[in-house]
């Protein structure tokens, strides 16, 4: 839980979704404080999540862990802020359990719409969150298995090493003038 994730987003749908429940695995706050005591306005809205009855941070837990609780989701979602940049590696680790997954509307994340939700705003994620828990959410479980198969660290490490080896034939192949 840090500035990556949308506060907003996630107090205002969980408050519109009060039988929902709503589980945070993973270090909380900014800094080497690990709180959002120096941003006043982002620590009022964490204040504003811990309150809410059905969100739940349970703080940091072993990698060995993950699995068992992304098994015990119905749903998983990536309520990042619409300023956040980049691609998350645990959509993968998300992708990897077959659970139908929201995420926020990133650049990098609509190539993958045929297997996820992306969503702007509290109405849109609601809507995929409905749909998901309906069995109507983008691909199917086993093909996000698959893709999530296709980009793990042995498949990335593979592919490193074939550029590594194109790489350094091609740096062997004697030059043209």
């Amino acid at each position: 839980m840090n500035l990556k994730l949308d506060f907003r987003l996630i107090a205002a749908a969980a408050a519109r979704r009060p039988a929902l429940q709503w589980v945070f695995i993973g270090a909380t706050g900014i800094g080497t404080t690990y709180s959002f005591d120096a941003r006043p306005d982002v620590n009022a809205e964490w204040e504003q999540l811990n309150s809410l009855g059905n969100v739940h941070f349970l703080g940091v837990k072993d990698r060995s862990e993950i699995p068992v609780y992304l098994n015990g989701c119905d749903v998983l979602s990536l309520p990042l802020s619409t300023s956040f940049v980049g691609f998350p590696t645990k959509l993968y680790e998300y992708l990897a359990s077959g659970k139908p997954v929201i995420s926020w509307n990133g650049e990098n994340i609509r190539p993958l719409a045929h297997l996820i939700a992306p969503a702007d705003g509290v109405d849109a994620w609601l809507e995929a969150l409905d749909r998901a828990l309906d069995g109507r959410g983008p691909g199917s479980p086993e093909a996000r298995k698959a893709v999530a198969r296709a980009q793990d660290w042995d498949a990335r490490t593979d592919q490193f090493e074939g550029w590594l080896r194109e790489m350094m034939a091609s740096a062997r192949s004697p030059k043209r003038r």
